[in-house]
C-alpha cells in the first residue's frame, strides 16, 4: 500500500478505479445484441374476428411483409381485429 500512496493513489482512487472498470464491463455483457433502434421497420400483423368476443377468425392481413412494402390481406375484414407489430429481421438494400 505504500507504494501507491508514494505514487499518488489512495484507496479511495484504486476503489473507484475498480468500481468504474466493474461496471464498464457489466454494461458490456448486459446491453442486447440486437438493439430496436437498428430496426429496418415494422410488420403489421392483423387478425379479423366475427364477433367481438374473438372467437372465430374470419381473415387476416400482414402489412409490409418481411419489410418487402408488400401486403398480403386475403379474406374479409371486420370491425373486431387484434393488432401485432414486430421488427423485421431483414433489411432491404
Amino acid at each position: 500500500m505504500q507504494t501507491l500512496v508514494r505514487n499518488g493513489f489512495t484507496r479511495r482512487t484504486l476503489v473507484l478505479v475498480l468500481l468504474l472498470a466493474g461496471l464498464a464491463t457489466s454494461m458490456t455483457l448486459l446491453l442486447p445484441k440486437n438493439a430496436l433502434a437498428i430496426c429496418c421497420g415494422w410488420e403489421f400483423d392483423t387478425t379479423y374476428y366475427s364477433d367481438p368476443g374473438k372467437t372465430h377468425e374470419i381473415g387476416y392481413c400482414d402489412t409490409n411483409v418481411s419489410c418487402s412494402g408488400t401486403n398480403d390481406c386475403p379474406g374479409p375484414t371486420s370491425p373486431y381485429f387484434t393488432r401485432s407489430k414486430s421488427c423485421c429481421d431483414s433489411c432491404l438494400p
